[in-house]
């Protein structure tokens, strides 16, 4: 068995959130940290298992605390915790069977069961410790952990003739282990060595229901309460017989601490006595499980309020800031604000996933994420699917599409309203009855709101600056199609694209968006340049720098290098073709992500691409594509998942927001916008720490700024240029020898000469 180690670095976040610049290369996760299911006493730290990770409320200075994948965790989607208190030892068991020990902030992983080939369930659901042990239970049995050890001690199959079984809860009653599965309550001689022989367990038919789903269970002054899908709580009692106490319906879990017994509901939380007699109730919706410190204070996990602290009637609700779920459907840079989406569609099918309208935003520093629901805004109340996100630039404003209801307006952060059928024309949706799924929308230069829905005849839509809507059909461009995103290019063509089936679309609509008769348009094949077809599934559309159009599919990448072509020269009937980037690799030459599933492209600051695919990971490449610069994947990287839905930039900075899966998070890249000017020069860190090892960058350049940094005595140490309005500098010279302590000059100078800047970098060793 290989033991993993990480060192565990806490990111602190405090009351008060100021903007800081994020180093280089380096990950932030955006995850919905309210869904709590767990939590664990520590000393003076409380930690909360949710959905994808965890987070502690430290008593001592009432920080919160994120611990995920992205500072020392080894996995994401936590199962269950549990904290020895003989050890010290925290213990994190993952949906994917993974395991995380965590002592004097050192993680230990054990990747044994999650990497064993096992066709089952792995999950682990919930963890009891006893004596020296952590007794995991699985989706399938039961691990036995050796704590002091570190590692996996046994393994149990306690299902009939050794087959999978769930496991909920473990309990050591006297010299009898209880084991409450999906099919009842299994027992075994605690003194046995045989626990890992299915003969060694007898089903307890004592019960009502006794081969019923029991899926929780709690021990109280050395007595066993357990809890059946038919909602009977019983208790073991000191004679080893059942004792129902009542019929306890919607119990989310049972848990004990105190001396007191928890029912966790979506209402309230009860506290019994051993007996059963109720003691109070406290006022928390959505319980999942609760506890107490060393002075009875009582912290409960709530599936909506993350960890909720309870004193003396005062309720008090902690969880770290971040999106109201994992799942991001689409994401959209809004000037400088970034706004993701949560629900979606099958892009094959075009089916509904009829998922709430929920949506959320991150504000201009880049630290509080705004949510949008139901249940703050009766105008999403009544609709699914948000797909779409159409950026006006302002930020705070904003449209976001649904694949069915219509359009939402964010005005000033707040929705404004829902646009299903507007009077102006009588145009956006063709009758009451139709669906109205909007699949893409895009602002030309002018202010129109170019929409696009699907499987209309007439699918497009533009909403002018006045208000008033226009509908148009342009031959059969699109007509009762599949649509996908729509791009306005800095030329004001429009780019419409099938997700599944149909033919590309470009359109000008000339001086007068409200009239059809200046309008300009042609519908093509996804060729390359022989004229084959790439593909007829397109999933993305990104323009660059330099005014081309990339195309992503399932079958890979297409480039228009020339797209102001394609309707100029239409009377020619040329098809217009795709350039297919070509990469040279161990000699040989290969179509760009031949066979890949494309499913968003992103133009950085120096105009360099980035791809992220399902199931390759993310790419980073050449302007032109022929040169493959990174492949960030979950093996070789803190990429969540390998199978990305959508990514967006925040220009100012170069910081990527990939939505995955697994969920929402975000990685520092190299090149933020370039300035026309140089504008604000600065270098970040700065001073720059002993012990950091990190990358510096200097920030404010124009494109292909040339950059020179020198000691103080005006000696050469390093030299380059820029991606895009970012430098950035290992902290070594030419040679690739650690630089000493001192003050350095930076002087940078655009590409033809014509201006200059100069900025001051601080090192101490």
């Amino acid at each position: 068995m290989i033991t993993y180690l990480r060192t565990l670095f806490f990111i602190v976040i405090p009351v008060i959130t100021t903007y800081a610049q994020i180093p280089t290369n380096t990950w932030r996760d955006h995850l919905p940290y309210h869904n709590a299911h767990k939590v664990v006493v520590a000393g003076n730290k409380i930690y909360c298992a949710t959905e994808s990770a965890l987070f502690y409320l430290n008593k001592t200075d009432n920080s919160l605390n994120k611990l995920s994948r992205i500072n020392g965790l080894s996995d994401l989607g936590v199962g269950s915790i549990a904290f020895d208190e003989k050890s010290k030892t925290l213990i994190i068991g993952y949906d994917n069977g993974n395991i995380d020990l965590i002592n004097n902030d050192i993680i230990y992983n054990l990747p044994d069961l999650k990497n064993k080939n096992l066709l089952t369930d792995k999950g682990i659901r919930n963890i009891n410790i006893y004596t020296d042990y952590a007794y995991l239970s699985c989706g399938f049995g039961v691990v036995v952990i050796n704590i002091a050890k570190r590692e996996v001690s046994d393994t149990w199959l306690i299902g009939d003739k050794g087959s999978y079984l769930g496991v909920n809860f473990i309990g050591i009653v006297g010299d009898s282990i209880y084991a409450l599965t999906d099919n009842g309550i299994l027992i075994s001689n605690a003194n046995s060595a045989f626990h890992n022989y299915y003969g060694s367990w007898i089903l307890d038919t004592t019960l009502q229901n006794y081969n019923g789903k029991f899926y929780s269970g709690t021990i109280l002054n050395g007595e066993l309460f357990v809890i059946n899908n038919s909602a009977n709580l019983y208790k073991l009692t000191n004679d080893y017989k059942w004792q129902k106490l009542f019929d306890a319906w919607n119990v989310n879990s049972l848990s004990s601490s105190a001396d007191k017994l928890y029912l966790n509901t979506n209402n309230l939380v009860s506290i019994l006595n051993s007996s059963g007699s109720l003691i109070e109730t406290i006022d928390i919706k959505n319980a999942t499980y609760t506890t107490t410190d060393a002075n009875g204070n009582i912290y409960t996990a709530s599936s909506t309020d993350g960890l909720v602290f309870y004193d003396n009637a005062k309720y008090t609700a902690h969880y770290p800031n971040g999106p109201i779920s994992n799942r991001t459907f689409r994401i959209a840079n809004n000037g400088t604000q970034i706004v993701a989406v949560f629900g979606g569609y099958n892009e094959g099918t075009g089916v509904n996933s009829w998922a709430g309208i929920e949506f959320y935003s991150l504000n201009d520093d880049m630290q509080l994420w705004k949510n949008y629901t139901s249940t703050e805004y009766d105008t999403l109340k009544y609709g699914s699917d948000a797909s779409i996100v159409g950026a006006t630039g302002y930020e705070g404003n904003y449209y976001i599409g649904t694949w069915g209801t219509g359009i939402i307006e964010v005005k000033n952060d707040k929705v404004i309203k829902r646009i299903y059928e507007e009077t102006t024309n009588n145009v956006f949706t063709t009758n009451k009855t139709t669906y109205c799924g909007v699949s893409g929308m895009d602002f030309d230069k002018n202010g129109n709101l170019w929409v696009v829905q699907r499987n209309l005849e007439a699918p497009f839509f533009v909403k002018t600056p006045d208000g008033k809507w226009y509908n148009y059909r342009y031959d059969n461009i699109l007509s009762k199609t599949l649509t996908g995103p729509i791009l306005v290019s800095a030329n004001n063509d429009i780019w419409a694209i099938p997700i599944y089936g149909g033919l590309i679309g470009v359109i000008n609509a000339g001086s007068n968006p409200a009239t059809k008769s200046d309008d300009n348009w042609l519908e093509f094949a996804f060729y390359d340049e022989e004229g084959n077809i790439i593909s007829t599934e397109v999933k993305c559309i990104a323009e660059d720098k330099e005014g081309a159009i990339w195309i992503g599919s399932n079958n890979g990448i297409g480039v228009y290098d020339n797209p102001s072509e394609i309707l100029q020269n239409k009377n020619e009937n040329k098809k217009p073709r795709s350039r297919v980037p070509v990469q040279e690799v161990d000699g040989y030459l290969h179509k760009l992500l031949e066979g890949e599933v494309v499913k968003s492209i992103v133009v950085d600051g120096a105009n360099r691409k980035w791809i992220g695919t399902a199931g390759g990971g993310l790419f980073l490449l050449s302007p032109d594509g022929t040169e493959q610069i990174l492949n960030l994947n979950k093996s070789n990287s803190l990429l969540f998942s390998n199978n990305i839905y959508s990514m967006a930039m925040n220009p100012r900075n170069g910081e990527l927001f990939i939505g995955t899966d697994a969920g929402l998070q975000s990685y520092m890249t190299s090149a933020s916008e370039a300035n026309k000017t140089f504008t604000n020069v600065y270098a970040f860190p700065n001073p720059v720490q002993p012990g950091y090892s990190g990358l510096i960058t200097v920030r404010g350049l124009m494109f292909d700024t040339s950059v020179k940094i020198t000691d103080i005595s005006g000696n050469l140490v390093y030299e380059g240029i820029s991606n895009g309005g970012d430098f950035v500098w290992n902290g070594k010279d030419m040679a690739g020898n650690d630089i000493m302590s001192g003050l350095y000059v930076v002087m940078c100078a655009n590409n033809d000469g014509s201006e200059y800047e100069a900025t001051k970098i601080l090192i101490v060793k």
